[in-house]
């Protein structure tokens, strides 16, 4: 019989398992049992892997997608051991994790969570800081990450993982549970537990609202745990933005802001505000004791100036640290005599509310008895401190959540909770639907209204990593480059009418907006209708020389919905209208035939004389020489062209040079100058990223 069962939940990671599992047949210590749970993979390499998975000491499960919180218990409902390892089929651990946590549980029965230092590995390496256990910090956040050992009776005893954490933080939920059942952590003071970072890891990718919606869902799991703290993370906070243009602080000029959470960056946009001689920032009408990491402003020129000094009604101040003894904090800051386009404010809210005046009189206690010693402390200081006791006891509700009677008349009768009403009756009608919904489903309404909320209701033209399917966290700054490379390369002028063949969600699009003047033109075409949606609303809306159309072009990796084939469509545009052109990771994208019929619909558009700027991954000696140690390994398919994917070719495509080349000459394109080679492929290139051709259209 097994001592330790290790779950390993698998949805569509097959590319990692086999480190994940030889990392736990590697322990000094042997006896395990692994289970690997297939979560309703439909990535055919991950199932393709799984068929036929055969590894010592290994077991598979096949179930229906459930998430990771389902995964994870039916992974251990047949688990056989006495205590439990969960490991995601991405990550490792190192060979005496198993051999010292078995150890600490076998002499130590009052210590119910066993887990170790960390470390990153993948697209980000280093040591994972992870502060030292206390009750009062995973209350805050979690600070205990999924692979910790426990034992298989007090998952029983807490009924498993929470499935309603259904965006992640399950992990965070459960430690929570243990810890309701008076268990005591340990953390082994040794690096044995290695994270894995990718662009598509769950937290990267998650919404902004999803994490509250989430966190609401811990507070609400544990009540009695949070108690105080609940208040920082599930009441909406309103913060505004008071303006002085000459005739004081006022009601007729302000900005408010709904947050959630604890920390925040908050914008205020002042594009639309005149001059501004001062302004004036209410954090919460509340007290409250924040964190103000950095305040900046952002002038008309885009250029941005940190602010130094500020002033507020605060009654104390530790470095950054503001205690404010009002239900009426206010900070002020004077601006510089120049045309502000925003405002910045990064803070964190340490506590608010009743938690806010517990620490304000230990705060006051400390200072009293530290003047004390110094005969320093005198009658009016006591008298503050007894004052703030007689607050808190007329404020403070009976001590648990339950009982939040007070607290829940102030917040229902709030101007957040006027603000959020549509929010909730949404989410309140979707409750009711969502129990009769799958997993997978409920993640794409919430998906849908998610994307609803950040397209047609915020400003920002930047797409949330959420839904960037294009450019990874590094979004902004390649669409930077490539706007740069076309300045530069193609002399594109402020009065040109370009087209942007795969407009994707705008990367490179948005660069335009302040380059191009009225006689000019921006038109594209994009495969995924919801990048469309979001270029039309974000870019069109601000300015009428940009449009945006939907094309239904079958592709196996971004429109597997597609009616038409990209060897058919035809470029929605008259003949010789646009002076350049240009196609930003779409030929990585597309096959020989449908490149092909691209050029020549390319040539079609273009005015004589026309240029187009395509970038593209060529294969010739060098590139297959160094890409053997890059991410862009490519698998010769034939002499025209290479794929990353076999099964799905439309992932990532590479194309001899000498066949491209052909393709342009046969589509009368000239290549312009030498072709632009980058460092895709761990070469020393000459731009970043993707090689770019230069051609014209021969009259």
């Amino acid at each position: 019989m097994p001592k330790v069962s290790v779950i390993i939940p698998c949805y569509n990671h097959g590319q990692y398992l086999n480190e994940a599992v030889e990392s736990v047949l590697n322990q000094t210590w042997q006896n395990f049992e692994i289970i690997i749970v297939d979560d309703g993979s439909d990535d055919e390499k991950t199932r393709l892997i799984l068929a036929d998975y055969n590894k010592p000491k290994t077991r598979i499960i096949h179930t229906d997608n459930q998430g990771l919180a389902s995964a994870r218990n039916n992974g251990i409902k047949e688990a056989k051991g006495e205590y439990v390892l969960p490991l995601d089929a991405d990550d490792k651990i190192g060979s005496e994790y198993t051999d010292i946590a078995v150890k600490i549980l076998d002499e130590n029965p009052d210590i119910g969570i066993v887990y170790c230092q960390a470390s990153y590995f993948g697209d980000k390496d280093g040591l994972i800081d992870l502060p030292e256990f206390s009750l009062e910090g995973i209350l805050k956040k979690n600070i205990i990450f999924c692979s910790g050992f426990f034992r298989k009776r007090d998952w029983e005893r807490v009924k498993g993982y929470n499935t309603n954490m259904v965006y992640g933080l399950e992990d965070w939920d459960f430690w929570l549970s243990l810890l309701e059942l008076n268990l005591k952590p340990y953390r082994i003071p040794k690096t044995l537990f290695y994270y894995r970072i990718k662009k598509t890891s769950m937290l990267n990718t998650m919404s902004e609202e999803a994490p509250f919606f989430m966190i609401k869902n811990v507070i609400f799991n544990h009540r009695q745990l949070f108690k105080d703290c609940a208040e920082i993370y599930i009441v909406p906070k309103v913060t505004q933005l008071y303006i002085d243009t000459g005739f004081g602080f006022n009601n007729q000029k302000v900005i408010k802001k709904v947050i959630f959470g604890s920390g925040k960056q908050i914008e205020f946009d002042l594009n639309e505000t005149g001059k501004i001689k001062g302004l004036r920032f209410d954090p919460i009408n509340d007290f409250c004791v924040i964190h103000i990491e950095k305040i900046s402003i952002q002038f008309d020129d885009r250029s941005w100036h940190k602010i130094e000094n500020i002033e507020t009604n605060a009654a104390y101040r530790q470095d950054q640290n503001f205690i404010f003894l009002s239900n009426d904090p206010r900070v002020y800051f004077e601006v510089p005599n120049r045309k502000i386009k925003k405002v910045t404010i990064k803070l964190n809210f340490i506590t608010t509310g009743k938690a806010a005046l517990t620490y304000i009189i230990n705060y006051q206690n400390e200072l009293i008895s530290q003047k004390k010693q110094i005969g320093e402390c005198n009658d009016q200081q006591k008298k503050d401190v007894s004052i703030h006791q007689q607050e808190i006891q007329s404020y403070a509700v009976d001590g648990c959540i339950n009982s939040w009677e007070k607290r829940y008349q102030e917040v229902v009768s709030s101007t957040a909770w006027k603000i959020t009403f549509p929010l909730r009756w949404i989410f309140g009608k979707l409750k009711k639907v969502m129990r009769f919904i799958g997993v997978e489903r409920k993640k794409a309404i919430i998906d849908e209204i998610s994307f609803f909320y950040f397209c047609y209701l915020k400003k920002d033209p930047i797409p949330p990593q959420r839904f960037n399917y294009v450019g990874g966290i590094e979004f902004v700054k390649i669409g930077k480059l490539y706007f740069d490379n076309i300045i530069n390369f193609c002399g594109v002028k402020e009065s040109d009418k370009i087209l942007d063949i795969g407009s994707g969600i705008g990367r490179v699009a948005v660069h335009f907006m302040d380059y191009l003047n009225n006689e000019g033109r921006y038109e594209g075409f994009e495969i995924v209708e919801r990048g469309v949606k979001w270029c039309n609303q974000k870019l069109t809306k601000q300015s009428p020389v940009f449009c945006f159309q939907h094309a239904n072009i079958y592709n196996k990796e971004y429109n597997k919905n597609g009616t038409i084939e990209a060897t058919e469509f035809v470029f929605p545009y008259t003949a010789g209208f646009f002076d350049f052109a240009f196609a930003a990771s779409v030929f990585t994208h597309i096959l020989p035939d449908a490149a092909s019929h691209y050029l020549n619909e390319i040539y079609r558009v273009l005015k004589p004389g026309g240029r187009v700027f395509i970038s593209c991954f060529l294969l010739k000696q060098d590139s297959k020489t160094y890409m053997s140690s890059s991410e862009f390994n490519f698998k010769l398919i034939d002499k025209r062209y290479g794929v990353m994917i076999i099964e799905n070719p439309e992932a990532a495509i590479a194309y001899e040079e000498s066949f491209f080349r052909e393709l342009f000459k046969a589509a009368n394109l000239s290549i312009k100058g030498a072709i632009h080679y980058g460092t895709w492929c761990n070469r020393k290139g000459e731009i970043h990223g993707q090689d770019i051709i230069i051609a014209e259209k021969r009259t």
